[in-house]
């Protein structure tokens, strides 16, 4: 199965970030990350969608967030996907959903929502990352990078959860990767890259 579209998606601390610009860079794809900054609008919107203000609503953040993932879709991953190029991002509608629940919005009510507001583009296959030991860089402000262990570990359960809505739901190959941090970067690069080829899955 070849295919354009990647997403690495996974919990806050296990290493996604530096693995997603590693592998992307082998394989010669696009990199990109949700919720993205890359233009002022985004940023505002992913300001607005992170920020820990006891103000925001639950379905506040949801539709900042939707709106970001319309906009990120719509200016930059379509147009590369129609030129044939391979796009590899970090997150994706995947953690929509598990943020969305921590939050106490249902798996299928987040999807509708999303399908509503005409959002239909998805990865054409997800790596899910764990890790021996978690890292998390605190960002001031930020409700997820600040979390406590207990929350992440809610997360973590999420997740999984999420992955079983996905397999009933959708035919998205999900590949899921231990990442360690004692080995090199580009070793986890390259054995995330031979388990997809081992799946079937080239990119």
């Amino acid at each position: 199965m070849k295919i354009k579209y990647l997403a690495i998606e996974g919990n806050e601390g296990t290493g996604k970030t530096l693995l997603s610009r590693a592998v992307a860079q082998k394989i010669g794809a696009f990199y990109t990350y949700e919720p993205n900054a890359e233009i002022a609008e985004l940023k505002q919107l992913r300001k607005l969608a992170l920020s820990a203000d006891a103000k925001m609503t639950t379905y506040g953040r949801e539709l900042i967030l939707l709106a970001s993932r319309s906009i990120h879709l719509d200016l930059q991953i379509k147009p590369l996907i129609a030129l044939n190029k391979k796009v590899l991002t970090d997150r994706s509608f995947l953690s929509g959903m598990v943020y969305a629940n921590y939050h106490g919005i249902k798996f299928s009510e987040w999807l509708d929502l999303s399908l509503k507001c005409n959002i239909d583009l998805f990865p054409e296959a997800i790596v899910y990352v764990t890790t021996d030991k978690r890292k998390i860089d605190k960002v001031e402000g930020d409700i997820y990078d600040n979390a406590g262990e207990d929350n992440l570990k809610e997360i973590d359960m999420l997740f999984n959860r999420a992955i079983d809505f996905l397999y009933n739901h959708f035919e998205i190959p999900i590949i899921k990767f231990k990442n360690y941090f004692n080995r090199p970067i580009q070793r986890n690069a390259d054995n995330l890259l031979n388990l997809l080829n081992r799946n079937g899955i080239t990119i």
